[in-house]
């Protein structure tokens, strides 16, 4: 039985990487983990990064093969996962480590009012 998730994240790329000679190494990675194609940008800062964005069945081995290939070349790495169940977590690449953390949504106490109704309106 397979497990569906969608996910979302940036990695930033650190001086190790060679853009655009290292991509094609990049791009291998990536395909052991994730399904959706990506660009590899350089920003006014000069860091290279990417985003991610798509949904895939979720294999943990796989994800653990493409962030081994991957961990040479990145500073840092955020990537939120949404599951089929609406379980959350989040893979971050902090320190030299990919570390896990699970998620939960929290709403704020007061509202932000977004329509009023005409007829309540003052």
């Amino acid at each position: 039985m397979s497990y569906y998730a969608t996910y979302e994240g940036t990695i930033v790329f650190n001086d190790n990487f060679q853009y655009p000679e290292d991509s094609t190494k990049i791009e291998e990675a990536f395909k052991k983990g994730f399904d959706e194609i990506f660009n590899i940008e350089e920003n006014e800062n000069g860091e290279v990064f990417t985003f991610l964005a798509g949904g895939k069945n979720y294999r943990e081995d796989l994800l653990c093969d493409c962030y081994e290939m991957l961990t040479p070349f990145i500073k840092s790495a955020a990537i939120e996962f949404v599951g089929e169940d609406n379980i959350l977590w989040k893979h971050a690449f902090e320190n030299g480590a990919w570390n896990e953390y699970n998620g939960s949504v929290i709403y704020s106490d007061e509202p932000n009012v977004i329509l009023k109704n005409k007829s309540q309106a003052s």
